[in-house]
């Protein structure tokens, strides 16, 4: 792997519990990087931990959305010199130690983008059934827009370059970044390919997509899709 500045993003609302152990997960890997916490509004002391940790910390002063959060960190990496941008959650699905597995992948296949996919040979998830569905189903639709293989578009483990960064702070909605996305990466000529990583249950907390969010997820991504779709080739806008 060539020598890159790393900038690893790890968006946060309500995950004053989970953001210790994934800190100190990420300083055991030794993996030589920048940590920066999107506190999207957290009304716990999610920022105060994250210092107290030792990240960087910007914070939104109210609630905007996991999608807002990340491009925060992409506008965040692009204002420094960093080369390679890599998104983590902060509850504990991603794992650490994998870092250095996307940065490799994004590197050695010349990509763009490189997605952690727990549904690849050599991965793994503690996914419950309804959500394993809805990954295949999405899988199988991204795959039928694209034409590209596609088996994990709700991952949101990725690695990526400056110039994935600076698209995706124009193209990513502020609410739903999954498929739509990767649906717009690769109608924007960006590459992206898969890289295999283990995803575990949330360590504790819930998830945003929960309560009616489930119900608004489905028809809000097919809306999304609809407007990627019918922009030009070279061209994004899957939401905002």
């Amino acid at each position: 792997m060539t020598a890159s500045k790393v900038l690893v993003i790890l968006p946060a609302y309500r995950e004053e519990q989970n953001l210790p152990g994934v800190l100190r997960e990420l300083e055991a890997s030794r993996f030589p990087c920048d940590v920066l916490v999107v506190d999207d509004g957290s009304p716990d002391r999610s920022a105060q931990v994250a210092r107290e940790h030792g990240a960087a910390v910007v914070s939104h002063e109210t609630n905007r959305g996991y999608g807002a959060a990340l491009v925060t960190g992409y506008r965040y990496a692009l204002t420094g010199e960093h080369d390679v941008i890599v998104q983590l959650d902060a509850d504990g699905q991603h794992d650490p130690a994998q870092i250095q597995d996307l940065v490799e992948g994004l590197v050695r296949e010349s990509a763009d983008v490189a997605f952690g996919s727990r549904m690849l040979p050599g991965g793994g998830h503690s996914a419950s059934l309804p959500r394993l569905a809805g990954i295949h189903v999405f899988a199988w639709l991204g795959r039928l827009l694209t034409g590209r293989p596609m088996t994990d578009p709700t991952s949101g483990f990725a690695a990526m370059n400056r110039r994935a960064a600076a698209f995706l702070v124009d193209n990513t909605p502020h609410d739903f970044p999954d498929l739509n996305v990767l649906v717009a990466l690769d109608r924007a000529g960006l590459r992206v390919v898969e890289v295999p990583v283990t995803m575990r249950c949330r360590r504790s907390g819930q998830s945003q997509l929960r309560g009616v969010r489930p119900l608004i997820y489905g028809p809000k991504m097919v809306l999304y899709l609809a407007q990627v779709y019918r922009s030009p080739r070279g061209h994004g806008r899957p939401g905002a």
